[in-house]
């Protein structure tokens, strides 16, 4: 009875084969799925670092505009608001653009090649900030308005709404994602447990009569989808950082366009140190995932058989 308990025990190891087609399929599916979750862990830190360093740039300047206006001198009203910004202790540094940079700032939406000479293009003041105190900026608001009335001052308030509402939008969409990638492996690692166990059924009940208990039994399915999920979020996250270390290379040996554009949309396209070790921490969140699923389907369908 000893021997043929150890030869059933033997055999239950492999309960379920892990090259046979529904295997190879599960370690598939779940490769896909990882590689899926991982993509967007990995982007939505690559998004995350890009909308930290807007929101910095954005909230440590302010624009003042100078519309000319007839009967106006506009240069004296960029020395106004200049020697106004420099009194401020807020203020690190502060220039006025001339109109050639002002032309150049606007080539991209105007087009190359336009005289803009007859058009009255406001004059613009760039004032760089040593902080975000919003007292300080409203006092620096009421001194810049006060000597020269007509300017409009803009601390891109509204970009940094928008900002902060993209970031929490990304952070939403990565959740659901990941929510949508945990219920399909659920999905997945059911079914597939549903038919293991209903293709070893003989064994399970060899199992049984032989007096092993369904702890035992369920133990040898979670190892099994364990082995399976593990391979295939190695394969998918393995995937994932090669892709984000592949896209860094290119994006270095890009064209200078290529690179420009990159640049302003997500900085140096580099994924810090933290993106891989998500990456990394999503891979093993799922293979725990996995485990506990198929034990507690595994326990559910001996349940009903017994």
């Amino acid at each position: 009875m000893t021997l043929h308990v150890m030869r059933v025990r033997s055999r239950s190891t492999s309960l379920i084969p892990h090259d046979s087609v529904a295997g190879r399929s599960l370690t598939v599916v779940i490769a896909i799925l990882t590689f899926l979750a991982c993509l967007a862990a990995g982007g939505a830190v690559l998004l995350g670092e890009a909308s930290a360093a807007w929101r910095s740039d954005v909230s440590k300047e302010v624009t003042v505009q100078i519309k000319p206006t007839s009967g106006e001198d506009a240069d004296a009203d960029v020395e106004k608001v200049l020697n106004a910004a420099r009194a401020s202790p807020l203020v690190l540094a502060v220039r006025a653009l001339g109109r050639d940079e002002t032309e150049r700032s606007l080539a991209p939406w105007l087009g190359s090649g336009l005289d803009l000479s007859e058009l009255p293009i406001p004059r613009l003041v760039v004032v760089t900030l040593a902080g975000h105190d919003s007292d300080q900026i409203a006092e620096l608001r009421a001194r810049v308005l006060e000597s020269a009335p007509n300017v409009v001052f803009d601390d891109h308030a509204i970009w940094l709404t928008h900002l902060s509402t993209v970031g929490r939008s990304l952070t939403l969409f990565v959740f659901l994602l990941f929510a949508l990638v945990v219920a399909a492996i659920a999905i997945a690692v059911g079914v597939a447990t549903r038919a293991a166990i209903a293709d070893a059924r003989e064994i399970v009940e060899v199992l049984h009569f032989v007096g092993a208990s369904d702890e035992f039994i369920t133990s040898h399915f979670q190892q099994s989808f364990f082995r399976i999920s593990a391979e295939g979020a190695s394969i998918g996250g393995g995937a994932a950082m090669l892709l984000f270390v592949l896209g860094q290379f290119l994006f270095s040996r890009g064209g200078p366009e290529d690179a420009e554009a990159m640049t302003v949309l997500l900085g140096a396209f580099h994924l810090p140190l933290h993106g891989y070790i998500a990456i990394v921490a999503v891979c093993v969140l799922l293979v725990a995932m996995t485990a506990v699923f198929s034990r507690l389907i595994a326990a559910a369908n001996l349940r009903r058989i017994y």
